[in-house]
């Protein structure tokens, strides 16, 4: 059965909501991450029509999505600076 990135990205969403409306940051954060991971892997599939082989790397996701050559120009706003300092 193929992920769906997109349906989880909502839900892990939701979770991380939760954990932040309840004072648990730390843990909303990391969920927050995931949630910004599923969603670039559904831009990857979306423009890619694959998506980069298991990684939890974000730089390296955002980065094979922003360089794919058949990245529809619409998801370009979308595409935010993810470099670390």
């Amino acid at each position: 059965m193929a992920d769906n990135f997109l349906k989880t990205a909502e839900q892990m969403k939701e979770s991380s909501k939760v954990l932040n409306a309840n004072s648990h940051f730390h843990n909303s954060c990391y969920i927050a991450g995931y949630v910004a991971e599923c969603y670039l892997k559904t831009l990857a599939e979306k423009g890619l029509g694959s998506t980069p082989r298991r990684t939890h790397d974000l730089i390296a996701l955002h980065y094979a999505v922003s360089s794919g050559a058949t990245l529809p120009a619409l998801f370009s706003p979308y595409l935010l600076d993810m470099s670390l300092d």
